[in-house]
């Protein structure tokens, strides 16, 4: 499983193009030969049908006006989602069979602080005796409150809709909040988090200047299980994608 916001993906697209994507573990997933394998894009823009198809990922679902996108070599049994307060944050989900199993694969995009720029100016130039400064960071205090009152209640929508799965599940995605958060908790409740299980280090997954904030996850249900968790740091977004390997333990 790959989870990654793209920021749009020119840079990603380029370099998988040529095959240039600057770490090994990330060019390993893209060019191997395993059927049972998935990428779920964040941030999604022109979607690279043709080139993703080349490298055997012929399936694919994404929602219209979103850039939450599931990948996949093989088909789908089903798939749906649904737009979150007509935003471009989503949730989609594909159920897919895998060794005579069918797992229900979601990949989520929940609502971003939108403060990147202002926080950035804050840490670069900020200076508490300035009075730009205190009005920048009341923005982002402000556009953050507003954004956790959404994410919350994104959060309680996929912690629903989790629990009415059929099926195994395996949630992907953004979801702009870190693991202390209540966004994490709802989400994540009774699932395994692979980087908890088998991650190395501060699991840092957003490459802007604020330091080692992990706001990207895998999460899987407790009956698969997890063989490995990498985050490989690559400079193709602003965020750092996540790679775990699974192993479903029951029929």
């Amino acid at each position: 499983m790959l989870s990654y916001n793209i920021k749009g993906g020119k840079d990603f697209y380029e370099q998988l193009e040529k095959k240039h994507l600057g770490n090994d573990d990330l060019l390993k997933f893209f060019y191997s030969d395993r059927p049972n394998t998935y990428l779920c894009f964040q941030e999604v823009l022109n979607l690279p049908t043709g080139l993703l198809a080349e490298k055997g990922f012929k399936y694919f679902h994404k929602l219209p006006y979103t850039g939450t996108a599931i990948f996949s070599k093989t088909p789908f049994l089903k798939k749906g989602g649904t737009r979150f307060n007509k935003t471009s944050n989503a949730y989609v989900w594909v159920d897919v069979k895998i060794q005579n199993q069918i797992v229900r694969i979601f990949n989520i995009h929940l609502q971003s602080n939108r403060v990147s720029g202002e926080t950035d100016k804050v840490i670069q130039e900020g200076d508490l005796q300035e009075k730009e400064t205190w009005k920048n960071i009341r923005t982002v205090i402000s556009k953050v409150r507003k954004a956790t009152t959404s994410r919350s209640q994104q959060a309680r929508i996929m912690a629903q809709k989790i629990k009415e799965s059929p099926y195994p599940v395996i949630i992907c995605g953004d979801f702009n909040d870190t693991p202390q958060s209540y966004t994490y908790r709802i989400v994540g409740d009774g699932l395994k988090d692979t980087f908890k299980e088998k991650g190395r280090g501060f699991g840092t997954t957003y490459a802007g200047l604020i330091p080692a904030l992990r706001i990207d996850y895998i999460f899987v249900d407790p009956r698969i299980k997890v063989l490995d968790n990498n985050i490989p740091r690559v400079p193709f977004s602003d965020h750092y994608p996540v790679i775990s390997r699974l192993e479903l333990t029951t029929k």
